[in-house]
């Protein structure tokens, strides 16, 4: 077995400590909990994989390039869409951050685009910055306001429901349901 040795002094993969940071927490949720993975010894297939991405997110940006919103009706149930395209399956309302766009402007800007709705300026904050299941990076936000039942799609979305999305049995897309983990 080969070991794992990838750090910011590699001269095959240079990681700043955001990436390196970003590239421990995804290893230690996929692979092996509670154990540096820096520094393990694994299967030769798995380390293939792990540089082969390591050396995808060191060409990353930084900075957050999704942002989605929490959003409840008055019943306390989270308005999910129904995506158009892949990867399919219900998902909250956000999408992409455009260049020099500030994130919960995106937000707000993306809850308008896909539901119809002009949420409140200061209705949103940020409860919570994680990774996507493909690595992107998603800032989180909560709606502090109710909102209405009168949502109108976009051609992103074929479909929407306010849900219970612990009870719901909705397809739900991607990491849906760990992205409202503690937070609802």
């Amino acid at each position: 077995m080969e070991t794992l040795e990838l750090d910011v002094q590699n001269k095959d993969l240079e990681l700043n400590n955001e990436q390196e940071q970003m590239f421990r927490q995804w290893a230690r949720k996929n692979f092996i909990p509670e154990v540096d993975v820096m520094n393990t010894s694994l299967h030769p297939v798995i380390i293939n994989e792990l540089k082969i991405m390591c050396r995808q997110m060191a060409c990353k940006p930084l900075r957050a390039i999704s942002s989605v919103a929490i959003m409840r009706d008055v019943y306390g149930k989270v308005l999910l869409l129904n995506r158009t395209f892949e990867p399919m399956g219900y998902c909250l309302p956000g999408g992409h951050i455009e260049e020099d766009e500030d994130p919960m402007d995106a937000c707000y800007r993306e809850v308008l685009e896909e539901t119809g709705m002009m949420l409140p300026g200061g209705s949103l904050r940020l409860v919570k910055d994680t990774y996507s299941n493909s690595g992107t990076h998603v800032k989180i936000y909560s709606c502090d306001c109710i909102v209405s039942d009168k949502v109108i799609l976009s051609y992103e979305h074929s479909d929407f429901a306010f849900v219970d999305p612990f009870q719901t049995t909705l397809p739900l897309a991607g990491r849906t349901l760990k992205f409202l983990e503690g937070l609802i």
